[in-house]
């Protein structure tokens, strides 16, 4: 089993999330969760793990994820699923997604 720990940091970075958001916490644990499991796993059953994690309830898990992504005008089921699936996959074609050096240059010329 693969440790997305710094993608996942990466990613939420790149998101321009704000860490003092406890839905930043929330979110990476989701994430993390997602990609440990190898099988389809609803996302309301991966909130209860986590809200049993934090010993908070699963609604207050969604709720501060919701916070927290407000701005990005997106789901929090899209977020996470494309946060996974790029971390897994390495393909970084959303607009939250770090630019890799080839595209950095670029940018900056």
């Amino acid at each position: 089993m693969a440790d997305f720990t710094h993608e996942i940091y990466r990613y939420l970075n790149s998101a321009n999330l704000k860490h003092s958001n406890l839905g930043y916490t929330y979110l990476f644990a989701v994430i993390k969760k997602m990609l440990e499991n190898e099988s389809s796993v609803k996302i309301s059953d991966i909130y209860s793990q986590v809200a049993e994690e934090y010993k908070t309830s699963s609604i207050c898990v969604e709720r501060a994820i919701r916070y927290t992504i407000l701005e990005k005008n997106i789901t929090n089921k899209e977020f996470i699923m494309r946060a996974c699936h790029e971390i897994k996959y390495g393909v970084y074609n959303s607009r939250y997604a770090p630019e890799s050096g080839a595209e950095a240059s670029k940018a900056s010329s």
